[in-house]
C-alpha cells in the first residue's frame, strides 16, 4: 500500500484512525440504544403486567384483602387461674348436736349362769308344789305325803329324790325334760333341760333327770356332779328301789 507523506505525516494512516475512532463511537451509541430499548421493553412488560393485575384484583368478586408492611401485634392472653376450692367448704357442716359425742350404751347386766345344782333344787321344789291329785281325780290323803331324800351314787353324784303315790308330774307336764328321754332299765333319763323362767333349752352334761311315772306312783331323781356326768345306772337303780317301797 502506498502512502504520501504530507510535512512529514502519513495521511493515509490518519485517516484510519479517525474511522476506527467513529466505528467506536457508533458501536457505544448502538449499544446504548439497544440497552434503552431492552430497558424500555422491560419497562413496559412490568407495566403491562402491574396493570393486568390491577384489572383482576378490581374485577375479582369479594372484598379486595390489602397486606400492610406491619401487622398489628395480637392482644397478650393472660390465662385465668380457676377459682381455689376449698374442700373444707364441701364437707356438710355438723350441728352441734350432731358434734357431741353421744355416751356409749350402758351393757345389759348378763344373767350369771345358773348352776348344776340350782337346776337340780328347782325341779324337786317345783314336784313339791304340784297339787295332790289322785288317779280318780280326787284330792290325795294326807297320809299319802311326798318323800324327799338325798343320796350318795357311787361315782360321787349327788342325787335328789322326790317319790308319791300318785303322779307328780302331771302326766310329765312339770317336769323340765325337753325330750322323752332314754331308757335306763324301767325308768327314762335325759339332760336335755328347760329351767324354770329360761325358754331356751340346755344341754347340762353335769346334770341327769331320770323318772318313772304312772298314776298311783311317781318317783323322779335329779343327779348332779361336779367335773363329770352323772351315771344313768346310778339313777335307774335307786328309783327302782325306792319304787318296790311304794308298792
Amino acid at each position: 500500500m502506498d502512502m504520501v507523506e504530507d510535512d512529514g505525516v502519513y495521511h493515509s494512516e490518519q485517516r484510519r484512525l479517525r474511522r476506527r475512532v467513529q466505528r467506536r463511537k457508533k458501536f457505544a451509541v448502538g449499544v446504548a440504544g439497544l440497552a434503552a430499548l431492552v430497558a424500555g421493553a422491560g419497562y413496559g412488560v412490568s407495566a403491562w403486567q402491574t396493570a393486568r393485575e390491577s384489572t383482576f384484583v378490581a374485577d375479582a368478586p369479594g372484598p379486595v384483602v390489602t397486606s400492610t408492611s406491619r401487622s398489628s401485634p395480637k392482644p397478650a392472653v393472660v390465662p385465668t387461674p380457676a377459682p381455689k376450692t376449698s374442700f373444707r367448704a364441701k364437707l356438710p357442716r355438723l350441728s352441734a348436736a350432731r358434734q357431741r359425742t353421744s355416751p356409749s350404751p350402758t351393757p345389759a347386766p348378763t344373767t350369771p349362769p345358773v348352776r348344776d345344782e340350782d337346776v337340780a333344787s328347782a325341779q324337786i321344789s317345783s314336784l313339791l308344789r304340784a297339787p295332790r291329785t289322785r288317779p280318780s281325780g280326787g284330792v290325795a290323803a294326807a297320809g299319802e305325803s311326798i318323800a324327799v331324800a338325798n343320796e350318795r351314787g357311787p361315782d360321787g353324784s349327788t342325787i335328789r329324790i322326790v317319790s308319791a303315790r300318785y303322779d307328780l308330774t302331771g302326766r310329765g307336764a312339770r317336769l323340765w325334760a325337753t325330750d322323752g328321754g332314754v331308757p335306763v332299765g324301767n325308768a327314762r333319763c335325759t339332760r336335755n333341760v328347760r329351767a324354770d323362767g329360761r325358754s331356751a333349752a340346755e344341754t347340762r352334761p353335769g346334770l341327769l333327770l331320770c323318772w318313772r311315772v304312772t298314776p298311783d306312783r311317781s318317783v323322779v331323781t335329779v343327779a348332779t356332779r361336779t367335773g363329770g356326768s352323772p351315771a344313768p345306772v346310778s339313777s335307774a337303780r335307786l328309783i327302782e328301789r325306792v319304787w318296790q317301797r311304794l308298792a
